[in-house]
This record gives structure tokens, sequence and C-alpha cells, in this order.
């Protein structure tokens, strides 16, 4: 098929696809936020909306499908390691009940000590050890010790397991109950005939376990008992772990959990062990309810998931280990409805090259192992068009284990019918979807008739007259109470529900438009809603009677799809071109056990469904042949090995398949259904009639030379009792194509292959010859039928050859070769005395002599003899002979499967053109799609949607990269980050860490979207000039592209990435050219491919540069210029204050090929400015996204006129300014207790919050000023005030001191397993459990983990003591939690057992484990609904008495109780405020006080209290300050600190005022003695000492000031002029009248109150002083 290649190909696809595809829209989501309590609150929607105890199923494919392709594995990272050793497993020297398997086993596991006694060093936690199917064992291990596990001496490989997820079953609407399946895959028929139904045969079932309680494996019958193989000795025996369940289940074991506890909690594995061999008698009526395919079988429960969330899925090693049990256990058949698509894993060489022969060992020991194929469709199904070209031909998805040699791979069928609930319209009836857990339809109209209306569409456009369930459209109609009956499309089903229950109606049924069924997705059913097929319409329009009835019980629904293959079943073949699926069974809507309660039955549909009906069926088939050694006495099949009787079922089985056909009567591909449908009854009637063919899988490879002829031998084996006439005939199939466009003979022909089979016809387009292998060795030709006599065996040589007719059709069709398969017949005729009997449409019988045909008659004495006239003449045929065909007793066929052509000629990748991509994304982002304006990507398309009929194509992407390890994408590689523009070549460019700028990526990260399995994948990255090698990554077992339908993306299942660095891990110098270049190794014989994708790519790190930005502020425009030394991407505007795309408010990209290249971008700015932007930053980015740095431009008109209007308890002031001043906002003096908080742009009369505060700034802030501006001053009072009701509330990150108050919660769970944080349950002083709500009266939050109660006894008092472990006190009595035994009590004193190791977890819970007993833990118990204490060891049942549960199964919180809260008042001035009192003047109680020049630092220093007066009239302004009275000031001023003693000063009485302050300054060295001895107090103090003193107190800084300006500065003692150079420039020390400065006069107590006010920066204002 031609891909589009060209945009215009690209947008013509679009617009053919665009008119299929319905319009889609979306709820918005409810979002709601808090900022006031965001900050110490827990979201409840974000911590506690995951079920804590759900796993959820993922689904067929491997879970570790992407992580473990990135090879994103660090050394420390843990990882599950397999080490095999060397030596041989016990299954290659011993049988596995032998005695010296036994002793074998030891020798084996003393070697794995051995070898785990050398990985000394090695920190590693051991799984599992192997010695049956592998010699080896499994542990932890960190990733960088594998290569040291690897160097020790006995070891040959270590390998990473593989991972699994839960199988998920394909989901249908129905839920039938009762099953068809055993009738259409023949089992019933062989019970019938033979009485085989597996009895004495075992199957082990590996799955995610059994409800054993079921009625289905209870036994009832008592035939498992009587005649099961496995006795609970049986166990004992055989030394495997597990337990005896019943005669039905005799094992039983969790591999993952290495316990005996296999609940299901999925159901996957009960179904899958019901379908196998449930058995359900019920001893009243004494009949059989329910059986499995193998109903008298045994299972082995084999339970391999784990049962914790974080370890859902399963590994390698677990389920080796299982299979080595059931191995050691002589399981006949083995179950594994697990596995990962596309043929293998990261690890494929770990599980086929390595372990492969672990499936090969089984074989031998005669277990079939039954593996499904995949329910992954084909790569066709989610390809842009849902069809693939016939140039590609390697679009299966088969999946591994499935795929490995020796495993019998399954796909499947859809059943024949199902019971389900329905509706009856019109006297038929119709199965429904009910997305609301099927109830509410039922619950509503269960045994009602309801009057329906269909609602009619009125347009006159369509042929059938019904609406979509528009507004418009019932206004045209009355439906209220009523079912309105309306047809999918357009509207979204709830938009149809909602607008159903508007107009009045009581529900809603949904007709789909197209054939199949459909989950609708409702989210809110205002009304009940269900869906019905299409089929249904005609009996809704022309029903007489307008009325609806809903049974409640479920009837019996025939299958659309009954006996065609099911469309999920995984298309084969694999990369070695095998036969996988091989066989197929019914799949496809079985019932089967539930794990539900009440032995309760569900319907599961998917390949997991059909393996077990085969692994059913070959148990029934190997009974069948103990069934023929004990009844025919035959010593030949009574002395067949066990191995020889599986690969004899097997054989019968795959030779007397039922071949399945389509709706058009052609057989499906080989690839599809493998042999056909395995028929139990066919084969063992086979066996009677015909025999079998012992090689009947036929794996004929590729023909490169496009020869044409296939030649294989068939061995057919005659086991029949008498003579075989066999009649050979090949049905040979190849892909059907159809042309896309046959309508249009205008456009050039569309190839498109339809998966489905076309049949070449025998004799004219290919000729076969049939030879028989004499004893010589010689061929010779069967002429007609080929005669065996019973016991004997004949190899066939089979001749095709394809017409060259033929051969060229497929050149012409299939670019890349074809597949040439199907079915070699041998039809084993009906023959009387040698002939051929022939038959005609009436089943009349003839035989043929020279005349003609003759009919036959029967008689009881002789059997058939001609019939004859009345005159004695036969009577012959005289019709269309045509019309009569040869009688067949039974057929028998071999499989084959060939390749016409090379195949490995194909693509490996789907290659990325970037031009096409990175155009087609432009387009899709900016050509208009439809009438409305929208473009395609606003219609929801993307590029990928259009570049490929497969997958997304290959790509490579810049990235980002922390330490060399890949952390995310940002862009396909060569398009422009910011905006759409053409794409060259060239532009292929990242960065480095190097960059002179900023850069948004510094690596590039290639997925290839694979559509073949590659062996290998080499990335080579080299010098583009000079060809050196910079990098090299060779990726091992590449898987093919996967799609993922959750997210609905196909996935590149590999990824590559080189981060600019050559290979010594330096950075190749910023311009260099570098070539990326992929080569490939095929698995298909070894087939190396080289240079399937390369392209070159620039390291760059050199950013751009800005180089002109004007504002034309008479425009309102903004031209900036930009150039880089590569290539310019993007000139933008950016507002680094907003988000994400948002922050980006303008932008022009550009497009050159041509480096260096300016550019010019011109942004009209005027919306910005109305918005109130008064600059912008401008940066430019290039192709390999450096960014330059930020050049901010203003965006202001300087010559326009504002002002500044500053309102203050003082007054009003305005200030004119020029727009674009920066104007620096004051401080402000506080105002009667209120302390001065800021400005803000209005007036605030009382907000207790805050939140009124739009525009706030603080003193000392500056802005820019673009227009008038007022501001008010802001003043804020804080006080504590208590709360009522006290509040409790979970912070939302838990401190790691938990020192404090707190109430300690838990709750319970609903039927999902969510917590129910609407009703959370307190432990009071009593120890007693309440319910914060329904007890205590609480208010609960409805968003938060918080609620209000003024409830005392639930509140305690977490203290944390020396070891660090916490005592919990409760604070109404005072009692202490501790533990006494094993339970909780009040204790009055604290012993180790009241102290409690309080641990926060992740989600905002605790874990508190008791100090003394450590393993006991407090917690939550929501089953039984208190407060109670568990083991919580890691050994089982190690406190006696005590139940065990780990701590991640319950879960406990604290919420803080806050009892009172801070509360800030806010008021600018303008409120009316008390009128303050006037500060109490102290110059004036002073009679001495006469100056006004000191009279305010009088009353500073005073209100201080740094200086008091000589008396209560008297301060002494012009007496002298001493020594001791200045060093009594700055004691003062440090807060009067404590003292450890008096001073060492001989002069200093311990007794004067100034003594402690002596010691203060003395001990902090701030004021010196005048010698060690002496202090002299009394010593008067000069100006320029007082400076020093100060200066040295401020802690001696710098300063600029030049005291040279007073006329004495050269007077200054050289010690202080530092000082006194500080002081003068701080204004402390002012000169005088005179300009002196007067430095060594003494200073007057009123000079050392001014100088300390001034250096304390203070101010007093009373009432009186003077102005």
């Amino acid at each position: 098929m031609r891909k589009f290649k060209g945009v215009l190909a690209m947008l013509l696809a679009l617009v053919m696809l665009l008119s299929c595809v319905a319009g889609v829209s979306a709820a918005p989501a409810d979002v709601s936020a808090s900022t006031a309590r965001k900050a110490r609150t827990a979201d409840v929607s974000k911590d506690l909306d995951t079920p804590v105890k759900d796993v959820q199923a993922k689904g067929f494919k491997s879970a570790s499908f992407q992580k473990d392709n990135l090879n994103t594995y660090k050394d420390s990272d843990v990882v599950r390691a397999i080490v095999v050793l060397k030596t041989a497993p016990t299954a290659d020297v011993a049988q596995s009940s032998d005695k010296r398997a036994i002793s074998y086993r030891g020798r084996l596991v003393n070697q794995h000590k051995t070898i785990r006694s050398s990985m000394t060093g090695i920190d590693y936690t051991l799984q599992y050890d192997f010695t049956d199917l592998v010699n080896g064992f499994s542990c932890d291990v960190a990733y960088g010790d594998l290569d040291k596990i690897a160097a020790i001496d006995g070891v040959d490989a270590v390998y990473i397991a593989n991972t699994y997820s839960v199988p998920e079953p394909v989901k249908r609407e129905e839920t039938p109950k009762m099953d068809y399946s055993n009738w259409v895959t023949g089992v019933d028929a062989a019970y019938d005939e033979f009485g085989v139904d597996g009895t004495g045969k075992v199957i082990a079932v590996l799955d995610t376990g059994l409800n054993f309680t079921h009625e289905a494996f209870a036994d009832a019958d008592g035939n498992c008992a009587k005649n099961g193989r496995l006795t609970e000795e049986d166990l004992v025996d055989a030394g495997a772990p597990g337990k005896y369940i019943n005669a039905k289940v005799p094992f039983a074991y969790d591999y993952a959990d290495k316990d005996n506890d296999v609940t299901d909690r999925q159901g996957h594995g009960t179904h899958v062990a019901g379908i196998a061999a449930g058995c359900a008698y019920d001893k009243e009526t004494k009949k059989y309810t329910f059986l499995g395919s193998a109903s008298g079988a045994q299972i082995l429960a084999m339970k391999i998931f784990y049962d914790s969330e974080s370890k859902s899925g399963t590994s390698s090693d677990v389920y080796f280990y299982a299979l080595e049990d059931a191995y050691r256990l002589g399981a006949d058949v083995v179950n594994m409805s697990i596995g990962a698509q596309n043929g293998f894993t990261y690890d494929a060489e770990l599980e086929d090259a390595v372990f492969g022969n672990i499936y090969k060992r089984l074989e031998r020991a005669g277990i079939v192992v039954c593996v499904a194929n995949g329910n992954e469709y084909s790569m066709a199904e989610n390809s842009s068009l849902g069809y693939i070209g016939p140039d590609y031909q390697d679009y299966g998805v088969a999946g591994s284990p499935a795929s490995y040699d020796g495993n019998f791979s399954v796909a499947s069928m859809e059943n024949l019918a199902y019971p389900a609930y329905v509706v009856t319209v019109n006297g038929n009836n119709y199965g429904y979807s009910d997305t609301s857990d099927n109830t509410l339809w039922q619950t509503t109209f269960g045994d009602k008739d309801t009057a329906y209306v269909v609602v009619p569409d009125g347009t006159g456009k369509k042929e059938v007259d019904i609406g979509i369930g528009s507004p418009e459209e019932y206004a045209k109609v009355d439906v209220k109470g009523k079912i309105a009956v309306v047809q999918r499309g357009e509207l979204n089903f709830q938009d149809k529900v909602t607008n159903a229950a508007a107009a009045g109606a009581i529900g809603v049924i949904v007709v789909n438009n197209e054939a199949g069924m459909i989950n609708m997705a409702i989210d809110n059913f205002v009304v009940p809603a269900i869906s019905l097929p299409l089929a249904s319409l005609s009996d809704f329009m022309n029903a007489e009677s307008k009325v609806v009835k809903t049974p409640t019980e479920k009837q019996d629904v025939i299958n659309d799809n009954a006996f065609l293959m099911s469309d999920f079943s995984s298309w084969g073949t694999t990369p070695d071109l095998t036969i996988d699926p091989a066989i197929t069974s019914i799949g496809g809507n079985v019932n089967s056990a539930s794990k539900n309660g009440n032995d309760q039955y569900e319907v599961m549909s998917g390949t997991s469904m059909a393996t077990p009906n085969m692994a059913g069926t070959v148990a029934t088939m190997l009974e069948f042949l103990d069934y023929v050694g004990q009844k025919h006495e035959d010593s030949e099949w009574l002395s067949l090995t066990k191995a020889e009787k599986a690969e004899r079922a097997r054989a019968l089985l795959l030779s007397t398949a039922e071949l399945v056909t389509d709706k058009d009567g052609y057989p499906y591909s080989v690839r599809k259904q493998g042999a056909g449908m395995g028929n139990p009854y066919y084969a063992s009637e086979a066996y009677f009639n015909a025999g079998y063919i012992a090689d009947p899988l036929k794996e004929l490879g590729d023909d490169v030379e496009k020869t044409g002829r296939y030649t294989f031998d068939v061995t057919l084996v005659n086991e029949s009792e008498g003579e075989g006439y066999y009649l050979p005939s090949t049905y040979l199939l190849y892909d059907y194509v159809y042309n896309y466009n046959k309508d249009d003979p205008s456009k050039e022909p569309l190839y498109l292959n339809t998966l489905t089979s076309d049949v070449l016809e025998e004799g004219t387009d290919f000729t076969a010859t049939y030879s028989v292998k004499t004893e010589s060795g010689e061929l010779e030709p069967i002429d007609g039928l080929l005669k065996l006599a019973s016991g004997e065996s004949a190899t066939v040589t089979v001749d095709l050859q394809l017409a060259d007719a033929t051969k060229a059709y497929f050149d012409q069709l299939f670019e890349n070769g074809n597949f040439v398969e199907g079915y070699v017949m041998f039809d084993n005729l009906n023959v009387l005395d040698g002939a051929p009997v022939y038959v005609d449409d009436s089943d009349n019988l003839y035989l043929l002599d020279d005349t003609g045909y003759y009919l036959l008659t029967y008689t009881e004495e002789n059997g058939y003899i001609p019939a004859t006239d009345e005159s004695g003449n036969k009577i012959y045929f005289d019709g269309d002979e045509d019309k009569l065909s040869l009688s067949v007793a039974d057929s028998l066929h071999a499989t084959m499967l060939a390749f016409y052509g090379d195949w490995t000629k194909a693509d490996i990748l789907d290659e990325g053109d970037f031009a096409d991509y990175i155009e087609t994304n432009n387009l899709v982002h900016t050509v208009v799609a439809d009438k409305d304006g929208h473009t395609y990507a606003e219609l929801g398309y993307t590029a990928d949607d259009f570049m490929s009929a497969y997958t997304s194509p290959s790509m490579a992407y810049t990235a980002i990269f922390r330490n060399d390890e890949f952390y995310d994408l940002r862009y396909y590689l060569g398009d422009n980050l910011i905006g759409y523009a053409d794409y060259y070549a060239v532009h292929n460019g990242f960065s480095t860490l190097k960059t002179d700028g900023a850069c948004y990526a510094n690596g590039i990260y290639i997925t290839p979207y694979m559509l073949r399995n590659a062996k290998s994948m080499k990335m080579t990255v080299s010098n583009a000039e000079t060809g050196e090698v910079y990098y090299v990554d060779n990726t091992p077992y590449l898987p093919k592209a996967a799609y993922n339908t959750e997210k609905g993306v196909w996935s590149a299942l590999g990824a590559f990435y080189w981060t600019g660095k050559d290979s010594k891990g330096n950075y190749v110098p910023s311009g260099t050219i570098a070539t990326v270049r992929f080569d490939a190794v095929l698995p298909y014989r070894d087939t190396v491919k080289e240079n399937i994708w390369s392209f070159n790519v620039e390291v760059d790190y050199t950013a751009p540069v800005i180089e002109s930005a004007k504002f034309d502020a008479a425009k309102n425009t903004l031209t900036v210029t930009a150039k880089d030394e590569s290539y310019l991407a993007s000139i933008y505007l950016y507002d680094e204050s907003l988000n994400g795309d948002d922050a980006i408010v303008a932008s022009q990209s550009f497009s050159s090929d041509e480096a260096g290249k300016s550019f010019t971008a011109t942004f009209d700015v005027s919306k910005l400015i109305k918005a109130g932007y008064t600059s912008i930053d401008v940066l430019a980015l290039d192709y390999a996204t450096n960014e330059c740095a930020a050049t901010t431009v203003d965006l202001i008109d300087t010559s326009k006129d504002v002002t500044v209007t500053v309102v203050t308890p003082e007054g009003t002031t305005t200030e004119s300014h020029k727009a674009g001043d920066v104007y620096t906002f004051p401080e402000c003096a506080n105002y009667d207790g209120y302390e001065f908080y800021g400005w803000t742009d209005k007036e605030v009369e009382n907000d207790p919050t805050g939140e009124t505060l739009d525009t706030f700034f603080e003193a000392g802030e500056t802005y820019r000023l673009t227009k008038d501006l007022t501001v008010y001053a802001l003043f804020a009072k804080g006080s504590v005030q208590k709360l009522d009701p006290t509040e409790f509330y979970v912070p939302a990150t838990m401190p790691t001191d938990l020192t404090g108050r707190w109430a300690i919660v838990g709750y319970d769970v609903d039927s999902n397993y969510k917590f129910i944080t609407s009703q959370p349950k307190v432990l009071n002083n009593a120890l007693e459990t309440k319910d914060a709500v329904a007890d205590l009266g609480a208010t609960v939050s409805d968003k938060y983990l918080e609620f209000t109660t003024n409830e005392q006894s639930i509140r305690f008092d977490f203290e944390k003591t020396a070891d660090g472990s916490y005592t919990i006190r409760n604070t109404v009595d005072n009692t202490y939690l501790a533990l006494e035994g094993t339970k909780l009590a009040a204790v009055e004193t604290v012993t180790d057992a009241a102290k409690w190791t309080v641990r926060a977890e992740d989600q905002g819970n605790v874990t508190v484990l008791n100090a003394e007993a450590e393993n006991m833990l407090l917690t939550y118990d929501d089953e039984e609904h208190t407060f109670a204490v568990f083991d919580n060891s890691e050994a089982l049942g190690q406190i006696s008495g005590v139940p065990y549960y780990p701590s991640d199964f319950y879960y406990l919180w604290l919420y803080r109780c806050v009892e009172e809260d801070f509360v800030v008042e806010y008021f600018t001035t303008k409120v009316d405020l008390p009128t303050p009192e006037a500060p109490e003047c102290f110059y004036e109680k002073y009679s001495d006080c006469t100056a006004k020049w000191y009279h305010e630092a009088v009353d500073f220093v005073s209100s201080k209290g740094l200086m008091v007066g000589y008396s209560a009239t008297e301060f002494a302004p012009e007496d002298t300050v001493t020594r001791g009275m200045m060093v009594t000031v700055l004691y003062r001023l440090a807060g009067s600190p404590a003292v450890s003693g008096p001073s060492t000063f001989a002069d200093v009485d311990p007794n004067a005022y100034y003594s402690d302050a002596v010691a203060w300054a003395q001990d902090n060295s701030i004021v010196l003695g005048v010698t060690t001895e002496c202090f002299e107090p009394e010593e008067p103090v000069t100006r320029e000492q007082l400076a020093t003193i100060l200066w040295r107190y401020s802690g001696k800084p710098a300063a600029s000031a030049d005291e040279a300006k007073f006329s004495d500065a050269a007077s200054v003692s050289t010690y202080a002029k530092n000082a006194v150079a500080w002081a003068v420039e701080q204004g402390i020390l002012k000169g005088f009248e005179d300009s002196t400065l007067r430095p060594a006069d003494t200073a007057t107590r009123a000079e050392f109150a001014c100088i300390v006010m001034r250096f304390l920066g203070g101010s007093y204002d009373c009432a009186k002083l003077a102005r």
C-alpha cells in the first residue's frame, strides 16, 4: 500500500475521514480551591480517592513493556534477577517421580547455596530455587550487581525476569449465566459417545487464584474422590508447598506471595478454572448444573499474581516455579492465560533462547501447555484507516509465551448463544447494555410493560425516522411518563439522557447506528438508560403495541457472531513464520464460575477463556487415549509413554480440527485460527474411522526467489479398524485485497488488506501433486485414492506450484510478498467394494460404472446394493453431475504456512518523514476543516492520525536529560517549539548543558515505531563530515509497536537517545553536525538490515542574540530584531508571572535554511498596555531550543505627567512625577497601638483576613509609575482568640516532631474499599471508639480532612521522650495510652508499655507501634469498627493470640487539635479610630530642663527608661556624662541581661547603680577599663569617646563621611577618627553653630540624650513639645 507521503494526500485523507467522525464533547471538570487553609490541610480528593485494597487489572500486555524497553535502570535500582547455572536441571537426567530425581534436586539446591555464598558484598533477597525445569534461582538485587553475579564460577547467565500484568478479559455488555460452549466444541458429544470427561487427568491452572468455595469446585458428585489421580498424600510425596482443598482441587498455593491463600481477588482465575474443569452437581435433583470442558479432571490452583496493588502482576520466575511444581505433581495439562503481545518481550532471550527449553522439557514429560495467543486483534486494528496495505504483511501480534516452541497456542471463536437480561419489543428479545452496573433498568422496569415513543428526526432526510434525542426533537413529541427511543450519533450519551429526562421521559433506549453492541459512557443516570443493537430498530418502528417488556429472568439470546472467530483474537504469525495460534477454541462469551459469593456465574470473553476450553479438550483426549487402550486391551496403546500420548492427542486434535469460516463462507487465515477449532468428538471418531496426521503443522518459511513451489511431507497414520481410502486435495488461501477507490476510476488505486481470505483454485491457480514415498525413498504419485490398511502409515509428499498468472497477480499487489497458506485435506471416503461412493443434495448415494453414476439402496440382509427399476435395471443419476460429490466419512488435514517472497524484505520501521510530519502537524493546527471554522486540531485530530495506515511514524524528539538520564520529552526534532513554521532538515538540532543561554532540550530521544520485531536494533551517532563515531546503542529484542488502549495511542516499545557527547564523554563542539543511523537484525535467519533510517542533527549550544528592541509609544508597537548563528526559530514576548504557555503573550516564528539570518518581528502591544503592562520581556529561541537572556523593554510614554497621592494620619500629600519614574514607598509611624503594615490602593475599614487587599506595597518597595496613584497607609493589630468550636485537621505535610495535641482517628471503608472520610471515628479517654458526627456532633468538612467539635475526651497530648518515642496522654483524666498484654489500656504512670513509636506515612496517615512490644501496631479496624492492636511482625503468628495484619492493611490518622487562633485586623487612615492620648511629657516634670533643643530627647530616653533624673524634678541636663552613666545606658539598651557576677575592677562598688552594667560591659568587651584593675566610673566622657563607644557597640562599621567640614576636625584623636566619621555620617554626632565639633569636650547629659535618640533612630511626640 502506498503510504501518505505528500501533504496534499494527508489533507485529502483528513477530509475523507472527517465526515465519518461524530462530534465529541466533555463535561467540564469541577474545580474548586481554598487558599485560606491551603498550607495546613490535606485535600481529600487528592490523597484518599484511590481504593486502598482494590487491585485493578491492566490488560493482556506485559506491564513492563515500556519501562523495560527504555533501558532506564540505574545501578541502584532493585530488579528481579534469574540466575541460571551451568549444570543440567533434574528433568534432563531423571523422571520427576524417580528416586534419583529426589537426590539430584538436593545436589542442585546445595549448588545454589554454594553460588550464593560467593555473592559476598552483594545485598540480595532470595525468591525461588529452580531445580527441575531449569537449574538456578531468582533474587531481588541491585541492577549494578548483575555483572558481579554473572562472573561467579558455575553461573551460566543472569537475566532480568519479565513481568506480566493481571490478564483482563475482553468485556461484553451482557452477563449470561448458562453456557453452550461444550456443545459447540464437541465436548458433550465426546462424553455421550465415549464417556470421557477428563476423569483421572490433572489440569494446572496458573492464574489469579481460585474461589474454591464455589459449587463448581466442590466435587459434589464424588467423581474426583473416587477416580481422581492426585490425593493429599501425593502432595507430601512430591515435596511441593501448598495445601489440599478437596478431591476436586487437591492442591492450592500462592506462588507470588508465597502462602496458601489463593483467594481470587480479580476473578479471572476462578472463571478460567471453571471453564477448564468446573463441575456443579445438585445432590437433591441429581442433575449437573454446570460443566466445564473436562468436568471430571482435577485442578491444581496455582496463583501466580500478587495480592498487593503495588505488585499486581507477576514475573517469569514466579510462574517458572509454579511450572516446576506442575511437573513434580504430574500435571497432564497446564493452562496459562497470560502473555505479552508481539511474540517476545524485551528479554525474549531469557524466555525463548534460554528458558524456551522449559516448555520443551514439559513437552518431553508429556505435559501439554496451553497458552493464550492474546486479545490484541492485529496491527491493523488501531491504524489510521482500520486497514493495512498489501505491502505490510507482518501485522500479526501473537503473544509470548504462546509463541515459544513446545506450547499449544490457542485462538478464540465466538460462542453460540447466552442467556442475558433482555427487553422484549414486538415479541423479540434483545440483550442490552446497562452501564449503571446492570441494575438500574431492572430495578425500575423489571416485570413491567412500559410504553415507549420513538423520537422522530422530523427532517425527512433519514430512511428511518428516528432522532438523536436533541431538545428540538423533543419539542415535537410527547414523551412524558414513557420511554424515549433514540439513535446513537452526534450527541454524547450523557446529553441524550439529560435531554430525555428534561422532556419528561422516564427512561431512554439508545439504538446503535451500526452492527454490534455499545457501552455508553454516562456519569449521571438522571433516568435509566440502556443501549440496544441496530437490529432492534425495525421492531421498534413496526410494533403494533408500542410497549417494552422487561423480564426479570434471563432469556436466551443468540450471538450474532456465533461460530465466527473473535475479532479480538490475536493474529499470527510470529517473527519466525511459525503457526501461532496453533488451534482455536470457544473464547467469546463463555460462562463460568465467578469470584463473587452465592455460587454466581458470569460471562467473560478472551483467548483467556478459549485456552482453558482447549486445556479441557486436551484432558478429554488424553482420557480417550486411555479408554482406547483399556477397551481394546491394545498392548501398543497400553505401552505408550505419557509424552507419546500427549503428542498423539495434539496430533489428533490438529488433524481433525474444524475449519472456521467467515460470514461469506471463506476459511479464516491459518494465522487467525491455526488448524481450526479443536473438537474431541471429531478427533475420537477419526481415530476409529480415519486415523490422524502425525505432523499436522507444516511451517515452510519464505520463498525468497518467488518460485511459487512448496514441497513438504505429511505422515498419514491409519489407526482405524478397517481400510482407509484417502482423497488428497489442497485448500490454498491468500489475503483478500480491496481497492478503496474502486468506485472512482479517476483516483489512483488504494489497495487495502481486508484481513479476510480468498481461495486459490486447485488446477487453475496452482497445481498439486501428491506422492507416496516408497521404502526405497522413491516417490510414487497417488492416482486418485490413497489406500491404507489398518495400522498402516504413509509419508505423502505434497508438491504445490503456483501458476504463472497467480504469481504475476501476487507480484502486482504485494510489493513485499504475501502469505500462501491453507490446508492439505485427506478426505477419508466412504467406499463400497473398493470404489468411492458419491452423494447428491438429498443424501442419496451412488457408485460410478462405465455408464454413469447409479443409485444405491440399503438392505438389512446385504447392506448397500444397486437400486433397480421395475425391469431390474440400475437407476442412473440423470441430473447435473457437478452436483454430485464424494461421500466423506471423516476428514483429516495438515495445516501449512508459507510466504511467497522474502519475509525479511518489508520495512522494519514506520519511518518518520520529518518534513511531512511537521508540515502536517502545522496544517492540522491551522487549516480550517469545517463550515464553523474549526481547525482539524480543534476537532481532535493530530498528525499521527494521517501519517501512516499502520502506527505512528518513528520520530525523533528533543528531550530533557538530567545526569544523562531521560527526564521528559519536549517536541519533534526540527520543529518550532513556539509556533508553526515550515520545516527544513537543517533545523534538526538540540542544545546541551553548556549553552550560553537557557535551553529547553539537551538531547534527542528517538522512538522507533517498529513494524516488525527486531532481534536487535543499533543506533550509531557519528560525525557527518569525518565519520568519527560518537555513540552506539545496541538494544536487543525490540518488539513492534503496540497500541495502548488506555491512552488511545501507539506505543513504541523501545527508545534511543543521545545527549551530544562523544565516545569519551565530552560534549562535541557547538555547531557539530552528526548523523544518526539505525541498523537492525531480524530474528528470521538473523538477517542484517543496514541503514534502515538515518538523519542529520546539529549540536548547537549557542543562544540567539537580541540585536534591537524598540517601543513606539505613538503606534503602540514593539519592533524586535534577533539572529542566531544557526537557525532562529521565534521571537516572543514573555510574562514570567503567568504559567505555562500563557506566559508567552505574543510570538512570531520564522523558518529558513540560511544559517545566521536575522529576523525582525513587530508586535502590536496595545492590548498589553491596556491590560496594565508597563514593561515586557523579549526573548529569542533557536531550533536547537537555546533561549537568550531576556531583554526588558519599557512600554511607557515617558512624556506623560502623573501624580502620587499619599494618605497618612498626618494628612494627604500629592507629588508630581513623569510616567516611567520609579517611586519608593516611604515609611510611616505606627498609630495608637496599630502597627504600620504598608500601603494599599483602597480604604479598608475592618478586614480580619486581609483578603480585600488586592494591591499592597511595603515601605521601601519601588513602583514604576504609569498613571496617577493614590495609596493609603495600612495599619494592623493582632490578637489571640479562642476557637469555638475547636478545630481538628490533618496537616498537608505531617511534621517530623509530632509533639502537641492530637485526636486519634480512623475511617470505615465502603463497598469499593474507599475511605468514608465524612464519618471519622475517634478514640476517647475511656478507650471507646466514637463516631465524630453521630456521637459527638462534630461538623465535618466536605473538602478537607478536618472537623470541629468542643468534645474534650478525644484530645491527646503527644510528648516526645528522650529515646525518641512518644507518650500519649489524654487531657481529660491525664491517663496515658498503654499496652497491657494484647489490649489497649489507660494508665497513670509512664512505663515502656506506655511509650509509642510514631511514624508519618505517605498518605498523611501514621504508623503507631508500641515501644515495648515493637511488633504491636495501634490502628483502626474497619471491619470491626474499633481501635485495636494487631501483630505487625513479618513472621506470621509471632505474637500469640493477636491477629496478624501488615501495617499497610489498616490505617490510622492523627488530626491536629487547634484550640485558639491568631487574628489580625487591618485598617487604613480613613477609618474613625479612637483619638490617641498624647504621650506623657517628661520634660515639663523637670524644673531644670529649659532648652527646647533637648526637649524631645529627654522625653525619648525617659520614656524608654534609658536615662532617669536625679530626682522627680531634676534631670541635670548640663551635668557631665560619666563613664558609669554611659555604660548604664548601654546596658539598659541591651535589655539589662543577667550577669554572672561583679566585675573585676577594684573601684566599682558592687552596690553602685552601674555595677551590673560595668560587669556586662566587661564580659562583652563593650567598654574597657582605664587599667586592668581600674574602671574610673565617675570619670567624665568626652564627645569623641562617646562616639567611639557607640561605634564599637555597632560593630565598627565603615564610614565615608569626612569630619573635615568642621573647623576643629584636626583635633580629633587618632584612635577616634573612624568612629567620629561614622557618627557624623549617621547624624548621631552634630557640630555647633560656630562650625566646630569640639571632640575633646566633655558631653553633657542633654547632649548624651540627643545622641542616644539619634543612635536609635527614635522620636517622641508629646502634646507639649515645642514646635
